[in-house]
């Protein structure tokens, strides 16, 4: 039973890094998309990506409010958001490849740094009172959880690696 618990939560931490990966891609392909194309092409973009919603309910506060912020755009505040997406994205994709490395190192480094995101992510739902920001953020602590769980399953494996090729054979066997 306790094998078949293993692999099970060994799967949910494959899958949950998997999607940090494929967040941090999606931030890093954000933050590029912001330095290529300059405000004004972006806010007729989301206007006439938004225009059909806008013609249904001209109030929808939603549409409106990302219509606006968009026009509104500074150009300190565009290099802040290109410089946060490309910094996170690229730290997220490299401690995920380390970590399907299982390079030793990447556990308490991802601990730490997801921890500290996730303290962020508090300090933003308080002020922004956002639900979708707390899911996502109950979503990074049951990652925090696996990974804890991942680092100890794997530990001793990796203690035995340097003890020649059974212990890689040991670690590629149960991935």
């Amino acid at each position: 039973m306790a094998a078949r618990d293993n692999r099970f939560f060994h799967y949910l931490f494959r899958i949950g890094i998997a999607l940090k990966f494929m967040n941090g891609a999606l931030e890093i392909l954000g933050g590029l998309l912001l330095l290529i194309v300059n405000t004004s092409m972006l806010s007729a973009f989301v206007a006439t990506y938004l225009s059909p919603e806008l013609f249904e309910d001209p109030n929808d506060f939603i549409a409106n409010a990302l219509l606006h912020g968009i026009q509104s755009l500074s150009v300190e505040v565009r290099l802040l958001f290109i410089l946060y997406l490309l910094v996170q994205g690229t730290i997220k994709v490299g401690i995920v490849i380390a970590l399907w490395k299982q390079r030793r190192w990447a556990y308490p480094l991802a601990a730490i740094l997801l921890g500290l995101f996730t303290v962020y992510q508090f300090y933003l739902i308080i002020h922004l009172r956002s639900v979708w920001l707390l899911v996502l953020t109950l979503i990074d602590i049951i990652i925090l959880l696996l990974l804890r769980f991942e680092y100890l399953r794997i530990k001793p494996m990796i203690k035995s690696q340097g003890k020649g090729a059974k212990g890689k054979r040991a670690i590629s066997s149960i991935i």
